[in-house]
């Protein structure tokens, strides 16, 4: 049980309902071996669960974490709720070969013994596509399809739909692969690994003791300064001059002015209208990474009409704030900057 600690949840999902019959929660796996997926979740009959977003503590990413929303038809004064993971290996039941157009099936021996049926593969729009079988929804298991190129590369789908079967036994599925034409395909194969439950019961759906308010965000005084090599978008300084607060601290740079370029350092942006420098709100700020966001290689300092650019970021490290270009161009060996930043 985490005690004492607020969490910040970015770009949420919501269910849409009912706030006076809806909870929001928290959930948090760690140390799940690569490759794992989860956690999922399920609750109690006749309710709605939704989840989504990036979870926030104490101003960082928190490793593991997944939002969640949960609507009860009637709000109860305990409720049951389940975590899910898949841990083990992905197991190939179903494979295709594209050449000789045969298909192979592999069971697992603890596995329920499901109908999965190759209808057809074809080349689409995008790339490859299959078009298979699956079995109806089993909580239990989890299915993948992948692609082998004739390199002997697994490639992961982009892109499926499916539509249920007559009698709901099942559906229909066509997944598709993104720029890998089926030509270059050497197999596909169908896979599944099970899914672990851990349930917890009686949890309180109402706080022993009233909740503390939410802190404000709020931004920091702006910062204009002329940066000549790297930039610190979490502290506003540069972590190579050794006088900086970034270096004292060891913080990375989030952004290097290298030939004439501002080159980016993993930092996710959302450009956004000039005017918008005065007029967002700290919350507007955040939401705006998540509404356009995108990670370029550099930034550029002027748009097509030759104005300067402003741009909201979140950083590697979770910081979020503003970033304006004083000047359309960038001359010399310096880049003009004005930085605002977001304080919790």
């Amino acid at each position: 049980m985490i005690r004492d600690t607020d969490f910040e949840v970015h770009n949420p999902t919501l269910t849409g309902n009912d706030a006076a019959s809806s909870r929001r929660i928290v959930l948090r796996v760690t140390d799940l071996p690569d490759g794992a997926d989860g956690p999922f979740l399920e609750a109690d009959e006749d309710t709605v669960v939704g989840s989504g977003g990036n979870v926030f503590s104490g101003g960082k990413p928190l490793r593991g974490a997944r939002a969640a929303e949960i609507f009860f038809q009637k709000l109860p004064r305990k409720a049951e709720m389940r975590i899910g993971v898949a841990v083990e290996d992905r197991k190939a039941i179903v494979t295709y070969d594209t050449q000789g157009r045969r298909t192979a099936h592999s069971p697992i021996p603890a596995a329920p013994r499901w109908d999965l049926r190759v209808h057809d593969v074809a080349d689409g729009a995008e790339g490859a596509q299959i078009t298979v079988l699956m079995p109806k929804a089993d909580r239990n298991w989890e299915f993948d399809v992948v692609a082998i190129d004739l390199t002997g590369k697994e490639r992961s789908q982009r892109m499926g739909s499916g539509s249920a079967t007559p009698g709901g036994s099942g559906s229909v599925w066509t997944y598709s692969f993104i720029k890998l034409p089926l030509k270059q395909v050497k197999e596909f194969r169908i896979l599944a690994r099970p899914v672990y439950w851990v349930e917890f019961r009686d949890l309180a759906m109402n706080p022993a003791s009233p909740v503390a308010a939410a802190k404000p965000l709020r931004f920091a005084p702006d910062v204009q300064q002329a940066f000549t090599r790297a930039i610190d978008l979490d502290l506003a300084s540069d972590p190579e001059n050794p006088e900086s607060a970034s270096a004292k601290s060891g913080e990375h740079p989030d952004l290097v002015l290298e030939k004439g370029k501002l080159q980016n350092v993993g930092t996710t942006f959302a450009l956004v209208r000039n005017e918008d420098w005065e007029a967002f709100s700290p919350q507007q700020a955040t939401d705006a990474v998540y509404q356009g966001m995108f990670l370029p290689q550099a930034l550029a300092p002027a748009g097509e009409d030759g104005s300067q650019r402003t741009f909201c970021y979140l950083t590697s490290n979770g910081g979020f704030g503003m970033l304006q270009f004083v000047d359309s161009k960038i001359t010399g060996t310096a880049v003009n900057l004005r930085i605002k930043r977001v304080l919790r």
